[in-house]
């Protein structure tokens, strides 16, 4: 990765509008199907069962200094149904906040200069630590591991017998799975940027319960698509 296409990376995730546009492309290599075998892919039970999802992109930011910078999105997937027991598609999903991850230090260690990051939310206590908070501790109050794929047995039985972890996470590089850990890490939400895209403050716990106006977005809308297909 050159030096202008990390400046444009880092220029397009200032934005609301380019942390959608990049959390879109991260989310369908994750579960589109045309593009992995099925032993490649997050169970389709796990993404079934999901209570929310978050979706970042993590970047190299030095060579020498060894660092890197995420951001992304948190959607918390809604309860409530209409008297017909139906939803629109964008109401069955909250409105996006804006996250930044931190403390990683992945580029020297891997060997990578960008990383797609998936953090299933399994579990309420999981959502919770969200709702509650404008800072997450990953692996904190709710623990995380790295997410199993595919046609995992353990997945298909384990659920019930052993119990799923709260969250899961699964990382990419290059379309390659990375095993990358995030536990420890943490997550905080980025006030300023979801302020430019609803204009006006909101808490995170009225934007995750979706009593919010959402505005349009293309790649907003083309992720609540995926979501509502896989998930």
């Amino acid at each position: 990765m050159n030096i202008n296409n990390l400046i444009s990376m880092f220029e397009n995730r200032t934005s609301m509008e380019g942390i959608l546009k990049q959390s879109c492309q991260s989310l369908e290599g994750y579960i589109n199907p045309d593009m992995f075998q099925v032993d490649e892919q997050i169970p389709k039970q796990i993404l079934k069962d999901a209570k929310g999802i978050v979706i970042l992109t993590i970047v190299k930011t030095g060579l020498i200094i060894n660092g890197s910078i995420g951001t992304g999105i948190i959607l918390i997937k809604q309860d409530n149904v209409s008297e017909d027991n139906t939803l629109q598609e964008e109401q069955k999903w909250s409105g996006p906040s804006a996250i930044s991850i931190c403390g990683l230090s992945i580029g020297l260690q891997l060997g990578l200069e960008k990383v797609d990051v998936i953090i299933v939310l399994n579990t309420d206590d999981a959502v919770q630590q969200f709702m509650k908070s404008n800072q997450v501790t990953l692996g904190g109050e709710a623990s995380i591991s790295v997410g199993p794929l595919g046609r995992d047995m353990e997945v298909a039985l384990g659920l019930t017998t052993r119990g799923v972890e709260p969250m899961y996470s699964y990382s990419k590089s290059k379309g390659l799975y990375a095993g990358l850990s995030v536990e420890g890490k943490v997550l905080m939400l980025r006030e300023a940027c979801n302020y430019k895209f609803y204009d006006k403050i909101i808490p995170v716990r009225q934007i995750l319960s979706n009593n919010v106006e959402v505005p349009e977005n293309e790649d907003l809308t083309k992720i609540y698509q995926l979501l509502n297909t896989h998930c």
